[in-house]
């Protein structure tokens, strides 16, 4: 199941990131911290980094310095989704209320990090304070964007993956009263 989930998850990573889209409304930060929270850590975090790296060698690639950066910056959002999921558990009533909070928490995160880093790994600023708050008073329209994307694009995940568990569950009850009235034991049921 985790890996057909990460399959899937490296698919949306790639295909939305290469299709038409608003600038920054991208669902790489929300498919980071989606895998922070359900898949396993020792590899969960590889399946949405590779479908992005897939799509920037589509799109273009940034300067290396940014590109350190914006993938830093995935990644910390991967880490701190699977610290709370390891601190407060996997599953719960409140997985969607996290989700959002770490989604708020990962655009600022990123907005912080890549402005500052457009700041001074580019020419597009100059290297003073003026520059550093001249590059973030660009990114602002870009961070509205950014927000949008990630709380659309973390509900999206996160609401698939607990209906398709809702369904999983609905059916497995389903199929142990199914077999309990045709008088076949479910103990071993691969429901």
């Amino acid at each position: 199941m985790n890996v057909l989930v990460a399959v899937i998850l490296a698919l949306l990573t790639f295909a939305l990131r290469v299709a038409d889209h608003p600038w920054n409304v991208a669902p790489t930060a929300a498919a980071m911290l989606f895998a922070g929270a359900i898949l396993p850590r020792r590899w969960g975090w590889i399946a949405p980094l590779a479908g992005s790296l897939a799509a920037d060698a589509i799109i273009g690639w940034y300067t290396w310095q940014i590109a350190l950066v914006v993938y830093g910056s995935f990644i910390a959002i991967w880490a701190a989704s699977a610290f709370v999921a390891r601190v407060v558990g996997r599953s719960g009533t409140s997985t969607m209320r996290r989700a959002a909070i770490l989604s708020l928490a990962g655009s600022v995160g990123f907005f912080l990090t890549t402005n500052w880093a457009a700041w001074m790994g580019t020419e597009m600023y100059p290297p003073t304070w003026a520059g550093l708050v001249a590059s973030y008073a660009a990114g602002i329209p870009f961070f509205r964007n950014t927000l949008l994307g990630d709380l659309l694009f973390s509900g999206t995940f996160f609401g698939c993956y607990a209906a398709a568990v809702w369904v999983g569950n609905k059916k497995s009850a389903l199929m142990r009263g199914v077999f309990a009235r045709v008088g076949v034991r479910t103990d071993r049921s691969p429901w």
